[in-house]
Order: structure tokens, then sequence, then C-alpha cells
């Protein structure tokens, strides 16, 4: 494997050679140093419960006040959040929404592409039960199997589900192939601890990753209409998810 990501396979009948690069970027190669997770966690807080004071930011982020300090200094030098008598917001939401699908760097960690000919919602079933059983009740999903419960824009053909730590869902009738492009399931064991919720979001029993997640995951897909589904997902953000957000998100009501 070369440091740019190619990977080559001598299979004795052949020599395989692919990129480890995804379509769906969900794996990126690790800058130098700590990745700054927190003013990510901070941003999507900030965009789901504002306006918050420093403390509540710090509370919701997981992170300690001269943190929050420090990027809230930042955001507000690139005009994207300010101060009011009742705690800091947006300066635009809109705005503040887009510098963080352009800026966010990806979730990193380790992912499996998982295919099958089951129904997408069946699919995303299966792979929860057989996470559940070996640990991972904490797995939620993300991608246009996510945006489906909260902005339905078209019936989804994919489906992506985060997790603490790798597993496998071959017990459950996928079979495992080599990129997203192949895929029908994603499956993610991601560094980013940003992506889960302060406190479950349930859909109709699916636990949902965080909704700027699952805007990325729909921008960096391969779906013709992904903008569009983007666009809807943020309308319905501001509007007819608003609250449910701001709960799971763990503000005040």
């Amino acid at each position: 494997m070369t440091d740019d990501g190619l990977v080559a396979i001598d299979l004795g009948s052949g020599l395989v050679e692919r990129p480890t690069a995804t379509a769906s970027s969900l794996v990126r190669r690790s800058q130098t140093g700590p990745m700054p997770w927190s003013t990510y966690t901070l941003v999507r807080r900030l965009l789901a419960v504002a306006p918050a004071t420093q403390v509540e930011l710090a509370r919701l982020s997981g992170v300690g006040q001269p943190r929050v300090s420090r990027v809230l200094g930042k955001l507000k030098d690139l005009a994207l959040v300010e101060r009011g008598a009742d705690g800091w917001r947006p300066a635009s939401w809109d705005g503040l929404f887009e510098w963080w699908l352009a800026s966010y760097p990806g979730p990193e960690g380790v992912a499996s592409f998982w295919y099958s000919l089951d129904d997408p919602a069946i699919q995303t079933a299966k792979a929860l039960g057989v996470l559940r059983a070996v640990g991972g009740s904490d797995a939620v999903v993300s991608g246009a199997a996510a945006a489906d419960r909260l902005a339905p824009w078209r019936r989804p053909q994919t489906s992506t589900v985060y997790v603490r730590a790798a597993g496998s869902l071959a017990s459950a009738g996928f079979v495992s192939v080599g990129s997203a492009a192949e895929a029908t399931l994603t499956l993610c064991a991601a560094k980013d601890p940003g992506i889960w919720l302060p406190r479950p979001w349930l859909s109709d029993g699916l636990p949902l990753a965080d909704p700027l997640q699952v805007a990325y995951d729909l921008a960096a897909s391969a779906a013709t209409d992904a903008d569009e589904a983007v666009e809807q997902l943020r309308v319905a953000l501001r509007t007819t998810q608003a609250r449910a957000w701001r709960i799971a998100a763990g503000g005040r009501e």
C-alpha cells in the first residue's frame, strides 16, 4: 500500500490495483496531529440549540469552556457566529451550515462495504439487529436511509451505519464488496464522536446520526440529485425537524 492510498494485491492470476479512497469519501487520510473534532461538534450543537451560552455549548459538545471560547472566537472572526444577550448564535444559520459542510473532513475511521438484494429499509434493520447482538447498541443510521425519515425526497437506495467498533454483516446475509460504489450499505467505525447525539433520536425505531452527518453523507454520495436532497434536509432541519433536533442535541425545549 502506497502513501497516496493505492493498494496492490497479487492474486497469482494477476495484479489488482485499487485506490483506497471511496466514492463516498467516508474514510479520509489522517492529517498531521489530532483532528479538532470539538470544533465540528460545537458547530453541530450551535446549529441545533442556539442561542446558547458557552457553558451550555461546553456541556453539549463534551469539551472545556476554554476550548469553546477559542472556537467561538475564531468563528466570530470569520463572521459565522455572533453573541447576543441570550447567548451565542449563528450570524447566518445557512452560512454556518454551508461552512460546516464545506469544512468537515469526514468522519475518518474504518469503513466496510456490503451488498444485499433486500429492500434498503430491510437491510438497515437487519444490520442494526446484527450489530446489537454483538454489543453495537449505539449504532446510528445516516445517509439516504436517515434522510428519508427526516426529509423524504426519493426512495433511498443505500444506507450508512456508524458504529463505535468495526463489525461484520455476513451473518445477516450481506456480501462484502470492495467499494462504496458497489455497496448498498456502508458500515463505518468512525473516529468523530460528534456523529452521536447527546440524546437518542429515534424515527419509528430507527436510531439517527446527527443530521449534519446525514447531510454530509448525502452530499458525498454519487446520487445525481444529492444537492436537492441536501437542500430538502436543510429546510426540514430549520422547520419540521427543528424541535426534535434541539431535544436530541440536549437543548432546552
